[in-house]
């Protein structure tokens, strides 16, 4: 399999953020970070992906691997967020139900780890829609919108490969 054409993120850079107290930000974040669709489960279920399909695909090891960095990037940016809007970067939503290792979808097979992906990616879209309506804080609609293109294009190159694989395999 030769996915070279795959992009995962566009050019742009992201928005930074300025400093200041928002507590209903802080809460939109944590839930963004630490739901069960959220961008913690996305990061660890692309890691595990990875490894498993090293044994199989180099080519898609290396996808899944990318997209796991970027979700590392995205918790980078989200966890910093939620420290300069006054919070501490506790990985819990904002019932206070801590991130669990339970989200993450350990399907071992190529076509069930990315269609797990698709559902995941489409939720966790929808929760940065979701985020950006809700909050008024404009450097974080900013913040988010650069982060949901990253997630558009992971999505749709997910769905490419997930093609690619069916058709493989048919």
């Amino acid at each position: 399999m030769n996915f070279d054409d795959i992009t995962l993120t566009p050019k742009t850079p992201y928005p930074k953020l300025t400093p200041c107290e928002d507590a209903f930000a802080v809460n939109l974040i944590k839930n963004l970070l630490s739901a069960r669709t959220g961008i913690l489960t996305a990061g660890l279920q692309f890691q595990f992906q990875a490894a498993v399909a090293e044994k199989v695909t180099k080519e898609l090891a290396k996808i899944f691997e990318e997209a796991a960095i970027l979700k590392a990037t995205h918790l980078t940016l989200l966890t910093n967020a939620i420290v300069d809007f006054g919070g501490l970067p506790v990985y819990e939503d904002t019932q206070k139900v801590p991130f669990n290792a339970n989200y993450i979808n350990y399907a071992a097979k190529l076509k069930d780890m990315l269609n797990a992906d698709i559902r995941l990616i489409s939720a966790t879209i929808n929760n940065l829609d979701y985020a950006i309506s809700a909050t008024k804080n404009d450097d974080l609609k900013a913040l988010l919108a650069r982060i949901k293109q990253d997630d558009e294009l992971t999505l749709a190159a997910f769905k490419q490969i997930l093609t690619t694989v069916q058709f493989l395999s048919a």
